[in-house]
């Protein structure tokens, strides 16, 4: 129930992420973690959940790893063994990376 009216409130929900009550007590992560402040904790490095990949490895703001979970619980599409997320930190290089290329 909100005190007013909340349009964006479908797209905020997309971003909560729901975890094990147990996990977070046995790995030190209950309380949340404030990027702005640069705090992160064990839910930021260590693999918790059920979903078709899992964190392998993850080195904030160089890269983050992720490798196909073999306990997933449905059909996973696709080949796909591994995924690497690396962050562009220049906005100008990251846009420029995004861009196509055009031929003449």
């Amino acid at each position: 129930m909100t005190n007013e009216p909340f349009p964006i409130l479908p797209d905020v929900v997309t971003n909560w992420y729901i975890m094990s009550k147990k996990w977070c007590e046995e790995n030190r992560a209950v309380e949340p973690v404030d990027k702005r402040k640069g705090t992160e904790n064990t839910a930021s490095f260590r693999a918790n959940g059920t979903g078709p990949y899992r964190l392998r490895s993850r080195d904030p703001n160089v890269r983050t790893t992720l490798q196909r979970n073999p306990g997933y619980w449905d059909k996973i599409e696709g080949n796909v063994q591994e995924v690497v997320f690396t962050p562009i930190g220049n906005a100008s290089t990251r846009v420029a990376h995004c861009s196509p290329v055009k031929s003449t």
